[in-house]
Order: C-alpha cells, then structure tokens, then sequence
C-alpha cells in the first residue's frame, strides 16, 4: 500500500507526457514527416527550419496499394503538399519562408477517403552570428574589453572569452571554437563547448598569469543552429605589460594616512593616474615625468567606516577604458568610530573588579 500511490502517480505522469516527435501509424504501416536540413521529425514535435526555408520529406514505412496525399497546413493556409505514389515509400516537397519563431501546424494525410491528421510545431531559426570579445581582468576583478585592441595591465591578469547568442534558438559550439593565448613559454589553447541559449551570453575563462608573459588572446570558431546552418565569429587582442612598482605603506585601515607611492610605470601608456577609496576619487590626476615615471600621493581614510570590505586603488585611462593597477582592499570587522574601542573594555573591568571586592567585603563584615 505504501508504494501504490507514488507507483499510480508515475504512471499517470507518464500516460500525460506529451509524445516526443518520431513515426506515427498510417494506414496499416507508420509515417514521418521530416524537415531539411535539420532532418527534424516534425509529426508529435518541433522541427527547425531554415529562414530561407527548405525541404520537407513524407516517408512511408513501407509501400501501399493505394496512394497517399500529403498536406502541410499552417491554419488554413496550404504549405506543402505530395503525393506518396503507390509502390512507394516516399515524396518531397519545399516549404516557404516562414517568420521567425514558433508556427503550429497540420500534416494530413488522405487515402482514398480516409483522412489522418497529426500536429506539430514548425520553430523558424533566426541565423544571426554571435557577438564574441575578448576581455582581461584588471587589479580590482573588473573585466576590460581587450576585444581588436592592446590593452595595458599591471601585475597579474587573467582572459576570458564572452559570447553572446543573438539568434532565438539555442545553438552549439563547434569544435572548431576555441579561447587561444599566446605568452612566453604558451601557446595555451581552451576549447569552448556545449550550448548556448537564445539570447544568453556565455563567459569562458581561458587563461590566467603575469603580464611580463606579453599575453595575446583570440577567442572565435564556428556554432551550429539546429536547423541545420551554421555561422560563427571571433576577436582578438593583446595585453601591453606595464612594469614598475605600486605599494601602500602603511596597509590601509580606518583613521590612517595611507602613502600610495608608484615608480618605474613603464612603458608611459597613461597620461595620469587617480587615487580611489571605495571607487571614489580621492586623489590625482598624477603624471608620471621621466625619469622616474613615478608619483606619491597622500590619502586619509575616514574614521568611521562601515563593516565590511573597503579598498584603495590605483586606476588610469586608456582608450576610454579605466584600468585598476593597484588594488588594495582591507576589512573592517565592526563600524569603525574613531574611539578607541578598547577604553569601554578596560573601564568595564575595572568596574566588575571593583564590585566583587566590594561585594567580598560587605560579606566579611557580616560573618564577623
């Protein structure tokens, strides 16, 4: 008893699925109806078209003694249409150009005069190549289009590739997609896989290191419609490495004066630089003159911030993209104040001392 209704409740579950697109029965013998190129059975199910539109193929699972009439309808309106001749298995026909997306439709077939009609779902495929970039991670984690450009960094970076889907279907990578970095010592190549879905944008990670390795990267391949098309894109770029020194001294914490002091930025990509707290300028613009190709800045941090995670950074402008070089993030674990917290916590103990000697007197006095 105890596992008849879980097992009647699969059962009922299975009995209301709906049927998968495959052959059906016709007239003592099964038929198929399926759609070129994606060769998708259209009978029960979604079959994808082309947008130009295609072929439509009825087969027979065996030969009749009588002909069969084929036709597809969309509402009212006639699509397609053959006749299976008697002797044989199969006819073809063309289909229109059918709007983007999701058309219900009827095949019938007729023999003699008995009608069957089966439903299914005609999905007209939008074949639009995806939008692909190329970016690299700055000091703060943010990510930088690199995509047909050389992009300047400081210490360490990583790449990723971004895809985008700009068809309303899903499509496939191929294996011809992939994330490629050259570097000193490299190439690393990260092949790029499995599905995309209409509309979404994918984020693959394909390499991280130091940018004295003079990373490049291409991210790009082919992707597969399931219609049976393809398209595909790429990008590229290159990082420009930019060595030197950038320290804060002393860590930074609330209350204190924190010295950013920078020296050696070369090779000079940036005109100025800018001091941040917390993402807000505080300091800057610097040039960095030669010789030195350096700067210092001065930067006091508010008493009274917040919990949580803060930081000072270090950014440049090139080519309309702001690039952290230094990042410098720290933690305050409680509201800073600017009052010692320690105080209340000695001035408290000192007064529970003094209460239990207090209390230790009062008791002495009454015992003797």
């Amino acid at each position: 008893m105890i596992l008849a209704l879980p097992l009647a409740l699969v059962g009922a579950l299975l009995a209301a699925a709906p049927a998968q697109a495959a052959s059906q029965p016709l007239f003592g013998t099964t038929v198929d109806v399926t759609l070129q190129p994606s060769n998708d059975s259209l009978l029960g199910g979604t079959a994808y078209a082309l947008s130009s539109g295609g072929g439509v193929q009825v087969t027979l699972g065996a030969a009749l003694a009588a002909d069969v009439d084929f036709e597809l309808y969309e509402g009212a309106t006639l699509i397609a249409s053959c006749t299976v001749a008697t002797g044989l298995t199969s006819c073809t026909d063309g289909v229109s150009a059918l709007t983007a997306g999701a058309h219900s439709v009827t095949a019938r077939f007729t023999q003699s005069a008995v009608t069957v009609d089966y439903t299914g779902t005609i999905f007209t495929v939008t074949n639009v190549a995806p939008t692909v970039l190329l970016e690299w991670r700055d000091a703060s984690g943010a990510w930088i289009d690199g995509s047909f450009a050389g992009v300047p960094f400081f210490g360490t970076t990583a790449a990723r590739c971004v895809v985008t889907n700009n068809s309303n279907a899903a499509f496939a990578f191929a294996s011809s997609f992939t994330g490629t970095v050259s570097h000193t010592g490299g190439p690393t190549i990260a092949a790029i896989t499995g599905d995309l879905a209409a509309g979404a944008t994918g984020y693959y990670p394909i390499w991280s290191g130091d940018v004295s390795l003079s990373p490049a990267a291409s991210c790009g391949g082919g992707v597969d419609f399931p219609d049976g098309s393809g398209n595909g894109g790429g990008t590229g770029g290159g990082v420009i490495p930019v060595s030197g020194t950038i320290e804060a001294s002393p860590a930074p914490a609330p209350g204190r004066t924190v010295t950013i002091t920078a020296a050696g930025l070369l090779p000079p990509v940036a005109s100025a630089y800018y001091v941040t707290v917390d993402g807000v300028d505080v300091a800057g613009p610097f040039t960095t003159p030669a010789p030195d190709f350096a700067f210092s800045a001065d930067v006091a941090l508010p008493a009274n911030l917040a919990a949580g995670t803060h930081s000072v950074a270090v950014y440049a402008v090139f080519d309309e993209r702001k690039i952290v070089f230094a990042y410098f993030p720290f933690e305050v674990a409680l509201a800073a104040t600017g009052v010692d917290a320690t105080a209340p916590v000695i001035a408290g103990s000192i007064a529970l001392a003094l209460g239990t000697l207090l209390l230790l007197a009062a008791r002495r006095r009454r015992t003797v």
